[in-house]
């Protein structure tokens, strides 16, 4: 979490890529299947950025190591991290639960957006840091940028139900969240200044990533997933 079909031949092809790829945006339970789906859906994720930009390098290596952070890129080694709901600190669970309003839910937000929707998000940070685009914390637009890049993603992969399960799971997290208190600032700004501290806090950071994803969902002007890669190698 760091860091319209026109054609009926678009349209078999979305239904075919999302049957590839059945177990994804579910809870999975064992790392050997979470790295396997994962690293598929990468190997699709890099080929569509290099359709978009042929001379970009982008070579993550996808994992499962979990941590408090539950899912993040690391510029460190290059890789993107994924978490197993087993191995997931009660205190998160609990966080989840909380937000979801129950443990069904808690248990299908984490499905959904950390063995499922935050995979691009993530794999969007590695592309920035590779573009050399990385600021040294993060920051509230960064964020935004890698949420921008995974809904036009998924979108182009046909996940368009798996997305709008999403935006529910969202606006029942939000609903069960309180506003932040962000010290004056408002909430982007906090994010950008404090970034790190944001990061320890999951309701804060919760409802940044939450808010964010019902925003890009409801945004009519969201650029396709080329457009939006190739206005980040222009910025290199």
């Amino acid at each position: 979490m760091l860091r319209t079909l026109l054609l009926p031949c678009t349209l078999g092809l979305a239904f075919t890529a999302a049957a590839q790829h059945p177990a994804w945006f579910a809870l999975q339970t064992d790392s050997a299947s979470l790295v396997r789906e994962a690293r598929a859906l990468t190997e699709r994720f890099i080929a569509d950025v290099r359709a978009a930009a042929p001379d970009v390098r982008l070579r993550p290596r996808v994992v499962e190591r979990t941590t408090p952070y539950l899912i993040f890129y690391s510029e460190a080694d290059t890789t993107v991290n994924l978490p197993l709901w087993d191995k997931v600190p009660p205190p998160l669970k609990e966080f989840l639960t909380q937000v979801g309003g129950d443990e069904a839910t808690g248990r299908a937000l984490f499905a959904h957006y950390f063995n499922g929707f935050y995979l691009p998000h993530e794999l969007g940070h590695a592309l920035i840091d590779a573009l050399g685009l990385a600021p040294a914390s993060g920051s509230y637009a960064e964020e935004k940028k890698a949420n921008a890049l995974a809904m036009a993603w998924w979108r182009e992969q046909g996940r368009t139900r798996e997305l709008a399960a999403c935006l529910e799971l969202a606006r029942t997290a939000l609903a069960h969240t309180p506003v932040p208190d962000t010290e004056g600032l408002g909430t982007e700004a906090f994010l950008t200044r404090y970034y790190e501290r944001a990061t320890q806090d999951p309701f804060l950071y919760g409802y940044v990533q939450f808010g964010q994803f019902v925003e890009l969902y409801d945004d009519p002007a969201l650029p396709g997933f080329a457009e939006q890669v190739r206005a980040l190698v222009a910025q290199r």
